[in-house]
């Protein structure tokens, strides 16, 4: 029977991914290098396959030299090994260019990141504006410069002040039986008591999703991100950048702008951030 999500007295502890305040996506950091470099290891067999195929065909052909078997043997298996050639190199194209989508992911997460730059973060329709910068998001007591994202006054790194601002809190959280739990490192449910905990003692909430999509509709349902790349750092973004999947709304050199549309999945299951978990009673 499906539609209970747990039995009674069982207990699930489910690791939520990423940091509370500092936009963390350390799970698709490097992903599309790092799939790349296990399709090379199980490509390493097929390196040269053709010419050791040839090789070894010489080896067992030597008794038969220069007569006209041999050269009529030799030609067959120099047809057939031709499409061979270069076999594991024009996988490793394929596969590369296959992973040209979660490369671009990459490249937007390492922007909203504000890595090698500066990212202004505008959440609307009239939510707070928040400047990013090598993982760590601030707020500014002052105006921020929409040419730069310099801000006039002082920055402080951003933290939890008011029930309102768990609305900002887009990246690590979990849904569980149409509550959600924001700002925590993990949650724990029990008897269908849910409890959202912090390792950190950061504040964490548990609300219903009707009553924060209600707390958050006027604050921050889309996001704008403006990505603007310090070109002498070298782990900048480059803008516009090689990777056609990375789109950006404008075309000025070194700049990226582009948005978010925001909705949480309408789920009674367990929902974590990219992960779905699911459990049924009989």
């Amino acid at each position: 029977m499906t539609g209970t999500i747990f039995k009674a007295n069982q207990i699930i502890f489910l690791t939520l991914v990423g940091s509370i305040f500092a936009h963390d996506f350390d799970d698709l950091h490097n992903l599309g290098q790092r799939i790349t470099d296990r399709v090379n290891r199980e490509l390493a067999p097929l390196q040269n396959l053709g010419a050791r195929i040839t090789a070894s065909v010489d080896q067992d052909l030597e008794p038969i030299r220069n007569g006209k078997l041999d050269r009529d043997i030799r030609m067959n298996v120099n047809r057939q090994l031709a499409g061979l050639e270069n076999l594991g190199q024009q996988i490793e194209q394929n596969v590369y260019q296959s992973l040209e989508p979660v490369r671009a992911i990459e490249i937007v997460v390492a922007m909203k990141e504000g890595r090698g730059g500066t990212t202004i973060v505008a959440n609307l329709p009239g939510g707070k504006k928040f400047i990013v910068r090598d993982h760590i998001t601030f707020e500014c007591d002052g105006s921020i410069s929409n040419e730069n994202g310099e801000c006039s006054g002082t920055l402080t790194p951003f933290k939890i002040n008011k029930k309102e601002d768990f609305c900002y809190l887009k990246n690590n959280y979990a849904i569980v039986n149409n509550q959600i739990c924001l700002g925590s490192s993990s949650i724990s449910v029990f008897n269908n008591h849910i409890e959202c905990i912090s390792s950190t003692g950061t504040p964490v909430l548990l609300i219903s999703l009707s009553e924060y999509e209600n707390m958050c509709q006027g604050l921050s349902q889309t996001v704008e991100y403006k990505y603007i790349a310090n070109v002498n750092d070298p782990l900048h973004v480059e803008i516009p950048n090689k990777n056609k999947y990375v789109k950006c709304m404008n075309n000025q050199p070194n700049v990226c702008i582009f948005t978010e549309s925001l909705s949480l999945p309408k789920t009674s299951n367990v929902y974590m951030s990219n992960l779905i978990y699911t459990s049924t009673s009989g």
